[in-house]
């Protein structure tokens, strides 16, 4: 594990002085496929003193129940995304498959959750069965309740995802940077993902409380498997 967790956190190019430099002037999106812990990236920034764009809509649930941090006009990205230059100093969560309508000219920091496909899935099925929705835009594949056994539909979305994430690894907006986190990694260390986010989203940042808002309590709560812990989303 401690292997995996140093390659699980890595910042593409970046020390914590450039970070600093960067801090509160460019917008921070976390992003991920839904279910990737973008919920709990969120939760740790916002903990660590980074403003967040939360419209508060989307109530906690037993699958999340320290929050979404999610903005409805999230959904609508494609048609709108003038509102992200008004919001450039805090983070929003977009997922994955909407990064593409982010205007390539706008300064961004990326905090991005990977976590693997047939995990995310996993998930996916597993808050569908509690009754709760994964969540995101009509743009986002996800599974459906009635095909919960059906190894075809896996396939399918399995391939989406993968499409989506070869598309954000290869879309590089001018002056973009990725921080990668892996999902397992930060719930192994949460104290070396805090550090991370630090060097990367720059001071002020408490990172005390940005590790201290991992919830390590969370071990088979609904839309998890029993071997996984930690905030959700």
């Amino acid at each position: 594990m401690a292997a995996r967790t140093e390659e699980g956190l890595r910042a593409g190019g970046i020390g914590a002085a450039a970070g600093e430099m960067r801090a509160r002037a460019r917008l921070i999106v976390v992003t991920g496929l839904p279910r990737s812990g973008t919920s709990m990236a969120m939760r740790m920034l916002g903990a660590g003193g980074v403003p967040l764009v939360d419209d508060g809509r989307r109530a906690p649930s037993p699958a999340n129940p320290h929050g979404w941090f999610e903005d409805e006009r999230v959904r609508r990205l494609r048609d709108d995304a003038s509102w992200l230059r008004d919001v450039v100093g805090r983070a929003v969560k977009i997922v994955l498959p909407l990064v593409s309508a982010i205007p390539a000219d706008l300064p961004c920091d990326f905090v991005w959750m990977r976590r693997p496909i047939g995990e995310v899935l996993a998930s996916q099925r597993r808050m569908l069965g509690a009754g709760t929705s994964p969540g995101g835009a009509a743009a986002v594949p996800r599974p459906t309740a009635a095909a919960a056994s059906d190894p075809g539909e896996d396939e399918v979305l399995a391939r989406a995802f993968d499409r989506a994430v070869a598309d954000f690894a290869g879309r590089r907006g001018a002056g973009w940077r990725v921080l990668e986190l892996d999902y397992a990694a930060a719930l192994a260390a949460p104290a070396r993902a805090a550090e991370m986010l630090a060097g990367f989203v720059g001071e002020p940042f408490d990172r005390a409380a940005a590790a201290g808002a991992v919830d390590a309590s969370r071990v088979g709560a609904p839309g998890e498997a029993a071997s996984s812990a930690g905030s959700r989303g």
